[in-house]
């Protein structure tokens, strides 16, 4: 660390423990302290612009600091609360391992009957952990436990929740029927309790589901509604996928301008927030647009910074979806020996970590590349696996591309 960097570090560190002294229970006795002291926290943060492991390194130091002070005047409640929202600040950089760390240690402060709903979104939000690690069962398994927790507390917003990620394992591993039901459940749950956020995050999955399914304009309005929502509710993250996803569809639909436009919008929220996930995944989608003007160069050097946060992150289908670029780029400059190197890893990947449209997808990339080189015979066999694929998951835009790509090698 260099001196600017550890002065720098010195200021804040000082900034907060001085805050901390000064830290009393007021009329909502710890509860509104704990939270005026997170917003503080929070702020500090945002503005330190620091590499991400420097910045989560600052983090647990100052959290540290703050469990020191705090932990004996905590009810295990409070504690609970502030578990929860130390998992998701780790979450938002990445550092999956103590996010989990963090829901499972509000979990266990929780066992008291009355606080089924706090404990229910521990274990909710242990699952959609374990759904980014690719641990689909572990997944499965706490959202059904959110799922009966919220039902013996009798809250509606929460069983829409856990239906909702239940609904993201299922389409993660292409069962998209099995995704729509959860989906709808949640929605009319949603409704119902009049919770906004929830309901925004439901169209926005059902969004996603269209838009794969090839019927871009519904997946459009869904997302108009999803965003409009997200941002009545004041989740910024979420209306920052509502954009990213809507980026997503007008790619597909080859409207690059309107693409480029939202994902930029989503990028900018993405960098207020601190998401580095999110950021990583616009870079990855901003690629489709530096192939589409053949900007191989700026492409590559997308895919670079997308790869080292997801490996950062140990975020597998992310690493995945990023050599199935770097695959499209350089058939683009007809390297195929590096081009076929990188679709192999994707396709290895997409097994491992069961995600099939992904492997279709680059079963299809693949296939083009050996049409380009003229090895017409591994391009349909490519091409036929792409097509099992994208039938298995009702992906019926790939279903319709692929087999165009085919008619077009007997041509």
């Amino acid at each position: 660390m260099n001196k600017e960097m550890k002065k720098s570090q010195e200021v804040l560190n000082r900034r907060i423990l001085e805050y901390i002294d000064h830290v009393r229970p007021g009329k909502r006795g710890w509860t509104g302290a704990l939270e005026n002291l997170k917003s503080f926290l929070y702020e500090v943060i945002e503005e330190d612009d620091r590499d991400i492991n420097l910045k989560v390194r600052f983090f647990e130091q100052s959290v540290d600091d703050l469990k020191k002070r705090f932990a004996s005047s905590l009810s295990s409640f409070q504690q609970a609360n502030m578990d929860i929202w130390l998992g998701q600040c780790f979450e938002k950089f990445g550092v999956w391992d103590k996010a989990l760390a963090s829901y499972e240690s509000a979990a266990q402060n929780c066992d008291d009957k009355q606080h089924h709903d706090i404990k229910a979104e521990a274990v909710r939000s242990a699952g959609h952990i374990f759904g980014m690690r690719n641990e689909w069962k572990k997944a499965l398994d706490n959202y059904g436990e959110s799922l009966q927790l919220s039902q013996q507390a009798g809250d509606k917003a929460g069983e829409a929740n856990a239906y909702s990620g239940m609904g993201i394992v299922y389409f993660e591993r292409g069962k998209s029927q099995e995704a729509s039901t959860y989906w709808e459940k949640g929605r009319e749950l949603a409704e119902k309790s009049g919770d906004t956020k929830v309901n925004a995050q439901i169209l926005n999955n059902l969004g996603v589901l269209m838009s794969m399914q090839g019927e871009s304009e519904k997946a459009l309005a869904h997302y108009g509604k999803s965003a409009s929502l997200f941002e009545q509710s004041g989740d910024y993250r979420g209306l920052a996928e509502a954009y990213h996803n809507t980026g997503m569809t007008y790619a597909d639909m080859k409207r690059y301008i309107d693409a480029g436009e939202y994902y930029e919008k989503s990028n900018d929220i993405a960098r207020k927030i601190g998401d580095v996930r999110l950021q990583a995944m616009v870079k990855l989608n901003r690629i489709e647009l530096y192939t589409a003007i053949n900007d191989i160069f700026a492409g590559l050097a997308m895919c670079n910074q997308a790869l080292q946060t997801f490996v950062q992150i140990g975020d597998h289908l992310g690493e995945a979806e990023t050599y199935k670029f770097m695959g499209i780029l350089y058939t683009r400059t007809k390297e195929w020996d590096l081009a076929s190197a990188y679709f192999e890893d994707c396709i290895h990947m997409s097994e491992k970590y069961k995600n099939p449209l992904l492997l279709g997808e680059a079963w299809y990339e693949y296939g083009v590349l050996c049409k380009e080189k003229g090895d017409i015979e591994n391009a349909a066999e490519c091409f036929n696996k792409a097509l099992e694929v994208f039938k298995s998951v009702d992906a019926d835009q790939d279903i319709e591309k692929t087999r165009q790509a085919l008619a077009s090698l007997k041509a």
